[in-house]
């Protein structure tokens, strides 16, 4: 079967393209949503199967279940539930990296308050953001760095920062 998008596109076009005089466009056009439709029914038809199969394998267990600890099995909702990872966004572009770390610096930090490196590849991660990069730290401080307007270095201490009073946070959200 074609691609879900790819016949829809097609009898768009097919649609687009015909006469509606003709008696042969309309033909056509029935014809091609007859197609259509009988491979989505065949697929359709597969996917009932299996829905089939998994019940009955459900209703097996259950019954196990209940047979061998002489207890229903508990509610869904109490059973506990897998936290769903979230799904990761790998910063690759200088700019992209650029950008989210400036953004999160400005977000994680207040006027003349301190923060480090590692509190923006944290917040960074927690958000589901990766700079791709073996030593990730030392590219988020490279890059705060070159923001001498917003951020500053302290001496003396690896990956500390200052938020400059006078920064902006043009283009930040505040959460």
């Amino acid at each position: 079967m074609e691609n879900p998008k790819e016949w829809k596109q097609n009898l768009k076009a097919e649609l687009d393209k015909i006469s509606h005089n003709k008696k042969e466009d309309w033909v056509k056009i029935i014809r091609l949503c007859e197609d259509y439709g009988q491979e989505i029914q065949t697929f359709s038809n597969w996917i009932s199967e299996q829905i089939r199969y998994i019940e009955s394998i459900r209703r097996q267990y259950v019954e196990l279940y209940s047979i061998r600890f002489e207890e229903s099995p508990p509610n869904r909702e109490q059973t506990a539930i897998k936290e769903v990872p979230k799904a990761e966004i790998i910063l690759k572009t200088r700019q992209d990296k650029r950008e989210a770390v400036r953004k999160t610096a400005l977000l994680i930090s207040q006027s003349n308050s301190e923060f480090t490196a590692n509190d923006v590849n944290e917040n960074l991660l927690k958000n589901g953001l990766r700079l791709e990069a073996q030593k990730p730290q030392a590219v988020i401080s490279t890059i705060i760095t070159s923001f001498k307007d917003d951020f500053q270095k302290i001496a003396g201490r690896k990956g500390v920062f200052k938020r400059l009073v006078n920064s902006t946070n043009k283009g930040v959200e505040n959460k």
